[in-house]
């Protein structure tokens, strides 16, 4: 008979397929193989019935109890498994939003960045329209030929190439 929830009568420990063994007596109720070995206080009787014990070594296995085991086992590995994967569910479902929120921010960064381009552009056009207006002016007040001209364009446009 195995017993009602799988524990030993006597540790009340669940029974495993290492040191808690379930070991079936002769009168059918089982106990772990660490209370029937144990040296210190010999079985005489079960526990349960008080039946008395007589062989301790070659108690056989409780084949039923070791099923349910099994399947206790099994059960909890198969509840471990499904709470691993709403886990792993929920982790992509969370990085799925994560990277549409950064694609989001990058696409406003972008946006931000060519309307700084923008206004940076337009300031050296600016910059450089104000460079040939006073090189022009100059080339007025100086009455100087070609070469001022050419010298204020030069000027310009090596401030645009440094600035860009």
């Amino acid at each position: 008979m195995a017993s009602e929830y799988g524990t030993c009568p006597i540790c009340m420990e669940d029974f495993d397929l290492e040191n808690r063994m379930p070991k079936s007596l002769e009168c059918r109720h089982s106990l772990c193989k660490l209370c029937l070995m144990n040296k210190r206080h010999p079985l005489s009787s079960c526990p349960i019935c008080r039946q008395p014990v007589r062989k301790h070594e070659n108690v056989p296995h409780d084949l039923t109890m070791i099923d349910y085991v099994n399947h206790k086992r099994r059960k909890v590995y198969l509840k471990e498994q499904e709470k691993i994967r709403k886990r792993l569910s929920d982790l992509t479902e969370r990085t799925r939003v994560e990277l549409r929120h950064i694609g989001e921010l990058q696409e406003e960064h972008k946006q931000i960045l060519e309307g700084r381009e923008n206004q940076f552009r337009q300031h050296i056009m600016s910059v450089f329209k104000t460079c040939l207006d006073k090189c022009s002016l100059m080339n007025a007040l100086n009455r100087g030929g070609l070469m001022s001209v050419t010298v204020c364009r030069y000027i310009g446009l090596t401030i645009i190439f440094i600035l860009l």
